[in-house]
């Protein structure tokens, strides 16, 4: 659906004149992107609405959109797939984040935020067969996986030290939705 309408979008435009054939590639890649991380923004927030946990919904959702853009992970072989897992991702997201506020404990959420952010910290980045990394790649990736997944940390650590532990609750879920999808890249690519 998302690759349907970048297409038409850059069909649309070159039809137009305003891009170049040789482009074309290049601009259905860029609206897929935009139009996919637009849609799930929205869907997070739609979810952290109806659970009333909105603001660390959005906020669960940007940092793990950062981090999945260096650390990379498993992928669905098609596109629907892609969009049912992401959606039903978000939601499980948002009811965690909800669940855990109303539980007010902080030590759990801490626990997944330190064991997650060590398994990405060692696994990331992991590429895929659509597009494989070189080596000079995996290295910008790992340094930048890195720093994305230090600052959420910290991130974390100065919210609790603010007394707002919201922030804790979705840094630990944004960082446990990238590990899992690290892991099963990693099943994947050894079975």
């Amino acid at each position: 659906m998302i690759s349907s309408l970048s297409s038409i979008i850059t069909e649309a435009l070159y039809k137009s004149q305003v891009i170049a054939e040789e482009d074309k590639e290049l601009y259905t890649y860029g609206f897929f992107v935009l139009l996919s991380k637009t849609l799930f923004f929205l869907v997070s927030a739609l979810f952290g609405w109806m659970f009333g946990v909105l603001w660390e919904s959005v906020v669960c959702y940007i940092m793990f959109s950062t981090l999945r853009s260096y650390g990379g992970g498993f992928h669905a072989s098609k596109e629907s797939v892609c969009t049912l897992c992401t959606t039903v991702s978000l939601f499980l997201a948002s009811a965690s984040i909800w669940y855990m506020e109303r539980i007010g404990n902080t030590v759990i959420p801490f626990g997944i935020l330190v064991v997650c952010g060590a398994v990405v910290y060692l696994l990331a980045p992991l590429d895929s067969e659509d597009k494989p990394l070189t080596r000079a790649e995996m290295v910008l990736y790992r340094q930048k996986t890195r720093v994305i997944d230090i600052a959420i940390v910290i991130i974390s650590i100065v919210g609790l030290c603010l007394h707002l532990p919201a922030i804790l609750h979705a840094a630990s879920i944004s960082m446990a939705l990238e590990c899992v999808l690290l892991v099963l890249g990693k099943v994947k690519i050894i079975t």
